[in-house]
């Protein structure tokens, strides 16, 4: 058998396993179906809506006993013809309830054999998925014997392996599925340097715009000086003065006389002497 012979039977054996897995989930979807057509009594009863199918019906018997009335009330009297439509009306009624419980009663006799059928039927799925389980397990087990070069999982990696032998790159389809490994490493080594490559691009530029934005403001604490809070006289009249403390000779300075002379010193002492002897002046 040639390499390309072994690999056409490996597509034959990986679509035989994927038929199995369809089997299984196919058998999971019957039953769920299944039992969407189990219905109970409350269903059966809205479904069939009795009281609509007599609400028709009891209408067409009026209609009926009302022309019996009139033809009887046209050929004998009142009295008889009124008898004759009462009957029919009633008598018609009747029957149609009878009739339509019956159907009702069958009905619902049926959709309950449907429903046993429908359960034992599930049941017999259920107990089915086991032995398609088992079979699925036994052909992986063959599997890996005849095609012990590739897993089920990369079975989409056929042609290349197809490829790499046609093209003589490989002389065996082990070789080939190691030259797989090797490109799809290769290629998951470049993905991951790519990604590096791009989240530290993205990085510098997230840096280098912050740098910028930051450059173009200025430092806002440093237009912060201190001030000194003035009080209203002063936003008034302006600047306010150091009071000076004048004292009793600079005060003399609103008479124009000499505050050092000896008459002023005298009095300076006599003002401040309150109680003492007086000096007086010659």
């Amino acid at each position: 058998m040639t390499e390309l012979e072994r690999i056409e039977q490996a597509e034959v054996f990986f679509r035989r396993y994927g038929k199995k897995e369809d089997a299984i989930r196919q058998n999971r979807e019957n039953q769920e179906y299944l039992k969407t057509l189990i219905h109970d009594d409350i269903y059966v009863r809205d479904n069939y809506d009795m009281k609509a199918r007599l609400s028709k019906e009891i209408s067409i018997v009026a209609g009926a006993a009302l022309a019996v009335f009139l033809l009887v009330w046209l050929v004998t009297m009142f009295v008889p013809g009124l008898v004759v439509g009462c009957f029919v009306f009633l008598g018609g009624t009747v029957f149609f309830i009878a009739f339509n419980r019956y159907k009702l009663d069958s009905r619902l006799e049926r959709q309950s054999e449907i429903n046993d059928g429908i359960i034992d039927e599930i049941e017999r799925l259920k107990a089915l998925e086991p032995m398609i389980q088992k079979q699925k397990a036994d052909f992986v087990k063959g599997l890996e014997k005849h095609v012990p070069f590739l897993a089920f999982s990369d079975m989409k990696y056929l042609n290349d392996l197809r490829e790499f032998i046609m093209s003589g790159e490989a002389d065996t389809c082990e070789d080939a599925a190691a030259m797989l490994e090797q490109k799809l490493l290769l290629q998951q080594f470049t993905t991951i340097m790519e990604n590096k490559e791009i989240e530290s691009n993205f990085a510098k530029t997230a840096k280098k715009s912050a740098e910028e934005e930051s450059a173009g403001f200025e430092n806002p604490l440093e237009s912060i000086k201190p001030s000194r809070k003035k009080s209203l006289r002063e936003r008034i009249f302006g600047k306010r003065l150091k009071k000076k403390v004048k004292s009793v000779f600079d005060e003399q300075d609103e008479w124009d006389s000499d505050p050092y002379s000896p008459d002023e010193i005298i009095k300076y002492v006599q003002a401040h002497s309150k109680g003492k002897r007086m000096i007086r002046t010659k």
